[in-house]
């Protein structure tokens, strides 16, 4: 029996300028949009159609301003992606904090099991790059090996990164219902 979700949000945070928006437009579109917030998108992933929708977590202004909005706001997205832009030192320190605000707000005690996904963009201005490839690999490794793409926003497809979040939510769901299976009771009464 499947319990593969056909609906997952996705949660996109990092510093402004980091290219978060192009990132949901390609993932929404295939193609570079400019300008989006939240997009939905169909995607097939191991022979199964999902539905994927990408927020902008940076986005949403003073309704999500107290922890408390941010936290229930946190709480109902199944996978993170933490952006940050190759070029900027100051984006790729950040993410320390995105990371941390995202894990004790949404209540995650182990990083290793959630579907949380580290992404450096702006590949396409590598003569520009401050943040060398190793040093991000490394922060992922000390951070609970958690998995690492760089890309160019602009010009890579994102649906191998999409995917990837997409098995590690399915992994997670199994895991869950095993855990619940395993706690039903397996009495019989006579």
């Amino acid at each position: 029996m499947s319990t593969s979700k056909k609906e997952i949000k996705i949660l996109v945070l990092g510093n402004p300028g980091v290219g978060k928006n192009t990132f949901i437009g390609q993932g929404s579109y295939k193609k570079f949009t400019g300008v989006a917030d939240w997009l939905t998108r169909r995607l097939s992933v191991e022979g199964k159609l999902r539905t994927v929708k990408l927020w902008n977590g940076s986005q949403g202004g003073e309704r999500f301003s107290s922890l408390g909005n941010r936290a229930e706001f946190y709480k109902s997205f199944d996978g993170c992606i933490l952006l940050y832009d190759i070029t900027s030192t100051n984006s790729f320190s950040a993410l320390e904090s995105w990371k941390n605000e995202f894990c004790i707000l949404r209540g995650i005690k182990d990083v290793t099991r959630y579907p949380l996904l580290i992404v450096g963009n702006k590949l396409d201005l590598e003569v520009q790059r401050t943040v060398q490839y190793h040093e991000a690999a490394e922060w992922c490794l000390q951070n609970g090996n958690l998995s690492f793409q760089e890309i160019s926003a602009n010009s890579s497809p994102v649906d191998p990164i999409l995917e990837e979040i997409i098995r590690s939510v399915d992994i997670l769901d199994q895991e869950s219902l095993k855990i619940n299976q395993e706690k039903t009771c397996k009495c019989l009464i006579f």
